[in-house]
């Protein structure tokens, strides 16, 4: 017992487990809803049409969401870039996803908030709830992404070879 009390004390002082347990949860944070809402009906966007005159063209919405999202984050991954080559001679492919995971779940979050509906990505069906459930559902996931990103910042260091 003591052997292996020693060699999870090993395991998780390692920096670069950290490292990877953020990098997994940034995936998780980020695409967990599908889980939750296990069960929920979706509504295309002619159904929600019917529900409600506010869901009018609530994938072009979306999509446009989505769009300036993308351009938002890629903005901020080039001004900190400037930064970080100067610590690593090649941009490294996973900074750019890491933060890019992370964002995603932030902007189902957000898109939910505004709209009132859950999107569920690529395949533009919409999860129209009970609005507290909703709310609460989008606040938890934005939470759980920042808090991934910002760990994968202070961690994440140690997948990249920043030292």
């Amino acid at each position: 017992m003591e052997e292996f009390a020693r060699i999870v004390s090993v395991f998780f002082n390692e920096p670069q487990f950290w490292g990877w347990f953020w990098f997994i949860m940034g995936w998780v944070a980020s695409f967990w809803n599908g889980f939750y809402f296990f069960g929920k009906p979706s509504f295309s966007e002619k159904e929600l049409e019917e529900i409600s005159p506010n869901f009018l063209a609530i994938s072009a919405k979306y999509q446009l969401f989505m769009i300036g999202w993308l351009i938002f984050t890629m903005l901020l991954i080039a001004l900190s870039a400037d930064n970080f080559v100067l610590l690593v001679p090649v941009f490294p492919f996973q900074y750019t996803i890491s933060v890019l995971i992370p964002s995603y779940g932030i902007s189902q979050g957000v898109f939910a908030l505004l709209y009132g509906v859950y999107p569920q990505g690529k395949i533009l069906r919409f999860i129209y709830t009970d609005k507290s459930f909703l709310r609460r559902v989008a606040i938890f996931q934005i939470a759980t992404s920042i808090v991934s990103a910002v760990m994968l910042f202070i961690y994440g260091q140690n997948i990249w070879g920043v030292h």
